[in-house]
């Protein structure tokens, strides 16, 4: 409980002192303290050498200014990438954090797909006990059970970066953020300590358009 409390702390906290303009985020709680980010084209993204000089906002309540707490009937919003080369993907912060002692993992979900099904992907794959590198995992499509998806970990030199989940963990004092450290200025291609990616790959994502498609507007959620 210490910890889940602590962490919506210190989102407000990185909120307010980084100034992120939450209007331009798509930010969504899963659970207390665990939290994902819908990142749907490079501008979606955030800079952090430059994150002091996005726009502030004065005052916000974290409640309000969260998309909302995910769940099954709250896929409200969806975006599509408009950059033909640009990959979506939606990541977690807060998972590593706030289950210090399982051997959890914060996870990112790539792929040319709606960002609703990336977060959906996601939340499903943090609802199983552990998710293992490496490990094929099938079940987290709710039209398309049988497909499986492999998560590995993440290297410091990939174009996907989970800038919020950095920038938390800074403030949590208990990771060094590998892009910066002063002795690394050129980070090598070793693996984060617990982050894993799944990507999935183009010729799955495009057999699933049509089902996620199909899938939503049967469940009533037609955006």
């Amino acid at each position: 409980m210490y910890r889940q409390q602590r962490s919506e702390q210190l989102l407000m906290r990185m909120i307010f002192h980084k100034k992120l303009d939450l209007s331009q985020l798509s930010i969504m709680r899963f659970s207390k303290g665990v939290f994902a980010h819908e990142v749907w084209n490079a501008q979606a993204s955030i800079d952090l050498l430059c994150v002091d000089n996005v726009a502030s906002q004065s005052t916000f309540h974290l409640n309000e200014a969260l998309t909302g707490s995910f769940y099954f009937n709250n896929l409200h919003q969806t975006h599509h990438s408009s950059h033909e080369t640009f990959v979506p993907y939606s990541y977690t912060f807060g998972v590593r954090y706030t289950s210090p002692y399982n051997d959890r993992h914060d996870l990112i979900v790539r792929g040319r797909l709606s960002t609703w099904l990336l977060t959906f992907v996601l939340f499903n794959a943090l609802d199983r006990p552990i998710v293992e590198p490496h490990v094929p995992l099938a079940g987290l499509f709710p039209f398309a059970p049988d497909i499986a998806v492999v998560f590995k970990p993440l290297a410091t030199q990939v174009t996907t970066v989970p800038h919020l989940t950095l920038l938390y963990e800074q403030y949590t004092m208990e990771h060094d953020n590998p892009y910066s450290l002063p002795d690394n200025p050129t980070p090598s291609k070793q693996p984060i300590p617990n982050i894993l990616i799944c990507d999935i790959p183009d010729d799955i994502a495009e057999s699933l358009k049509k089902a996620e498609e199909a899938w939503a507007t049967h469940q009533g959620l037609v955006f």
